[in-house]
């Protein structure tokens, strides 16, 4: 959730936030290939309860939640997308 420092989109942080999911990933994976890896994506900002606090930073961790979900599809594993609601009728 703090990432993305609170602040509009900015695709440094982006970039640094990526590089060191990878490096974990690629840890993890490194040192104890057993066990089943489910990554998961930051959990959506609440704007209706904070407010213009950080505005438009839904728009931020949205986009970070998206490098998860492509760093999930490209490494073959699965992913639990807190960032994504779905609803039904």
């Amino acid at each position: 959730m703090n990432d993305g420092y609170y602040m509009d989109f900015n695709p440094k942080y982006l970039d640094v936030f990526k590089t060191g999911y990878a490096k974990l990933l690629d840890s993890l994976q490194r040192e104890s290939p057993e066990p089943k890896i489910l990554l998961i994506s930051p959990t959506p900002y609440d704007e209706v309860t904070h407010g213009t606090e950080f505005a438009r930073y839904s728009n931020t961790v949205s986009r970070y939640s998206a490098a998860v979900k492509e760093l999930a599809v490209s490494s073959h594993l699965g992913l639990s997308d807190f960032n994504q609601v779905e609803t039904s009728c």
